[in-house]
């Protein structure tokens, strides 16, 4: 075996948590061949793994069918708000959310704007502390009355203010400003349906990150990576 492929065959074996001697490793001519491996040595009793790696390998499928990326752009540390467009992201989310059946991270508003409904806040307060004021001098029948019509104010400003500004919360949380940080939130938001369904690797993702391994290893397209494809004559491993 050559330095190039004994390379491949030590990054297979730490993405996929096996082992595969010099011996299975020498007949290995295809990328079938190499495939194949890979999941006779993971059956479904043995497929557990880390349920980050699952969610970063889900939603990394998701963004890609839904946005068109570039699957070489998909990195932990990619900016998520460089991968979902601006435009329509409230709903664009919404939608990725639905296909992956899991609850995804809220978007947020800016900060000037929470900033601002703040300060607006501190004004009704202002304006609260200003009416108990007068409201001592009242009767205490008209007191309760008073008390009541303060705090209806106060939760109908509040409600409207949240209300108006929804088509505002475009950002995305700033522990989820990288793939890494959505995915660890999307984990924390659905942790449950995650361990119930994510006990180990399907044949998509094994043959997804195995191009992904390939590419990275010996350099080549994502679309020449076919089962059919021999290493030795199709991509000059040595």
């Amino acid at each position: 075996m050559g330095l190039d492929s004994v390379e491949l065959v030590i990054e297979v074996e730490q993405a996929f948590g096996i082992a595969v001697p010099d011996e299975e490793a020498s007949e290995i001519i295809t990328v079938g061949d190499l495939y194949r491996c890979i999941l006779a040595k993971l059956p479904p009793a043995e497929t557990q793994r880390c349920l980050s790696d699952a969610t970063f390998f889900r939603l990394r499928s998701a963004l890609i069918e839904r946005f068109g990326v570039d699957r070489s752009n998909m990195h932990p540390s990619s900016s998520v708000e460089a991968i979902v467009p601006r435009a329509n992201r409230r709903s664009e989310w919404q939608h990725l959310g639905e296909l992956l059946g899991w609850r995804l991270p809220s978007l947020v508003r800016p900060r000037w704007m929470v900033t601002a409904l703040w300060v607006l806040l501190l004004n009704w307060l202002v304006i609260i502390l200003v009416a108990w004021v007068k409201m001592a001098e009242l009767s205490a029948r008209a007191l309760p009355v008073a008390v009541i019509s303060v705090l209806i104010g106060s939760i109908l400003f509040i409600a409207t203010a949240i209300r108006i500004t929804i088509p505002f919360a475009t950002l995305f949380p700033r522990d989820c400003g990288n793939i890494r940080g959505a995915v660890e939130a999307t984990l924390a938001l659905n942790f449950r349906t995650i361990c119930e369904l994510e006990a180990g690797w399907n044949r998509q993702e094994v043959w997804e990150e195995l191009r992904t391994i390939i590419a990275k290893q010996l350099g080549v397209a994502h679309d020449e990576i076919r089962e059919s494809a021999e290493f030795v004559k199709d991509f000059g491993v040595d």
